[in-house]
């Protein structure tokens, strides 16, 4: 403001930058965790995204939709927890420790399910040498 008076820092507008910074810290922290969890499917639509390199048009967006779709339903449980972790961070400065047994849990499935696929993957293999002696 110009003129005759000077501007009152009483009344200067707040500044926020301390709680910008938190939040940012807190948003990277729950971020290690989302990323550590979700590698397999981050890996999954990196290569379906890579696939789509040569398509154009509305295949491109069917293929981009559907890759999509697949990222978001896969990683619904961990969006979840990345959420609940955040506000624990904000509220707390730490995860709490049923966040953490969620994230323990979400892990240990990851890997059963990754267990499960590679025993799944030899039986196939198993099955097709059998058909084909």
């Amino acid at each position: 403001m110009s003129g005759y008076y000077a501007t009152n820092p009483h009344y200067a507008a707040p500044d926020f930058s301390e709680d910008r910074e938190r939040l940012e810290r807190c948003e990277e922290s729950a971020a290690w965790f989302f990323n550590d969890a979700t590698k397999g499917q981050k890996a999954a639509y990196d290569q379906a995204m890579a696939d789509l390199r040569f398509l154009t048009g509305p295949r491109y967006d069917r293929a981009r939709a559907e890759a999509d779709r697949s990222w978001r339903e896969s990683t619904a449980d961990a969006r979840a927890l990345y959420e609940e972790t955040l506000r624990d961070l904000l509220r707390d400065g730490e995860v709490s420790e049923e966040t953490a047994e969620k994230w323990d849990a979400l892990e240990a499935a990851r890997s059963a399910k990754a267990a499960h696929t590679a025993i799944m993957s030899q039986f196939d293999t198993a099955l097709r040498m059998l058909r084909s002696a």
